[in-house]
């Protein structure tokens, strides 16, 4: 009888330690650059993805758990704070740019009016 191997549990992470993926070896064929925080037999590890980890991101899409030593852990309330204020601005949508050129179309009308 072969001997089962433990499954490992792998995270992604960007340049400031934050945890962007997690997956186990049933489905990550190659770990480069990957980290493995874990290993183990049966669920738990094999679908690592909803085991883990209730969300990666908050619902401004900021990470919220970051690789320390070898385990992740989760963000302070500041470091996901300074993350969100960080974001750049959303582009307008199209409705924004639509009302910018009527306001501004309103507003050369009006100058036009007073002849100014």
């Amino acid at each position: 009888m072969t001997e089962q191997k433990p499954i490992k549990v792998y995270v992604k992470v960007d340049d400031q330690s934050r945890i962007t993926a997690v997956g186990s070896s049933i489905f990550i064929t190659d770990p480069t650059g990957w980290v493995q925080i874990d290993e183990g037999y049966g669920d738990h590890y094999a679908h690592a993805q909803s085991q883990y980890f209730d969300s990666l991101t908050t619902g401004d899409g900021v990470y919220k758990y970051k690789l320390e030593g070898s385990g992740a852990v989760e963000r302070s309330a500041d470091e996901i704070a300074a993350d969100v204020a960080a974001k750049p601005s959303p582009a307008p949508t199209a409705q924004e740019d639509a009302d910018a050129l009527l306001v501004d179309h309103e507003y050369r009308l009006t100058l036009l009016e007073l002849g100014v």
